[in-house]
């Protein structure tokens, strides 16, 4: 997961890097609405960002994500 493109991985693949305690874990911003956060949610702490919310979150979203470490993004899609 060292690399700077974006990669799609499916959430299999995302569980097994989550579950390798050698892999480097991912920091995991979670862009569903709240309705499907509701239905399966992380048993840990993600940064939610719904992407109905977009407006309120886009232009400050540099401060929210770290640069130290990979990110993941979660969508229902």
């Amino acid at each position: 997961m060292n690399q700077h493109i974006p990669l799609n991985i499916s959430p299999k693949e995302l569980n097994e890097i989550l579950e390798d305690p050698s892999a480097e874990k991912p920091f995991i911003v979670d862009v569903r609405e709240d309705n499907e956060v509701a239905m399966a949610s992380f048993a840990f702490s993600v940064l939610h960002l719904p992407l109905s919310k977009a407006a309120n979150w886009s232009e400050n979203l540099e401060e929210l994500l770290p640069n130290d470490q990979p990110i993941a993004v979660v969508c229902h899609a």
